[in-house]
């Protein structure tokens, strides 16, 4: 006895892809943020063994991500920017993960997040600031570009 068994040719499909109109609104989650970036960065904490607090924040209106950071004393100025950058760059893959329309940050930049979202950063030793700062949204960062990996 012999029986046909049905065949099931389906075409291939990519898979669906999200499009988010341009104009379409969507407010970052700092809060999501904050615990991502500081949960990858334990992962690196005899790296960054100097730093002893974090804290990130931001607005949607105004766009502004804010980062105060406490170091103890005695830190190079490389392994500060070393760090901010590390941080910079965290936070702007995590906000390309909340909105496609974001580009990634690269060897070249930081990606296209800071083109749109001010920063501010405060780096503290014990009670004296070390550096205070606001960079406005498209101005040049001065940290250089690291991507973690």
């Amino acid at each position: 006895m012999t029986a046909c068994k049905p065949k099931y040719n389906t075409a291939m499909q990519d898979p669906v892809s999200v499009t988010i109109a341009a104009d379409q609104v969507i407010n970052i989650d700092f809060d999501q943020i904050s615990d991502d970036v500081i949960e990858n960065l334990s992962d690196d904490a005899q790296t960054y063994a100097f730093v002893k607090d974090l804290q990130i924040s931001g607005t949607n209106d105004p766009k502004q991500v804010n980062i105060t950071v406490e170091i103890m004393d005695d830190v190079s100025d490389d392994a500060i920017k070393l760090f901010m950058s590390d941080v910079l760059t965290q936070i702007s893959q995590e906000a390309c993960v909340q909105d496609s329309r974001y580009t990634e940050p690269s060897a070249d930049g930081l990606g296209s997040f800071y083109d749109s979202y001010a920063i501010h950063y405060e780096i503290k030793q014990g009670d004296a600031d070390y550096e205070n700062q606001t960079i406005s949204a498209g101005e040049s960062i001065p940290f250089g570009t690291v991507v973690s990996e």
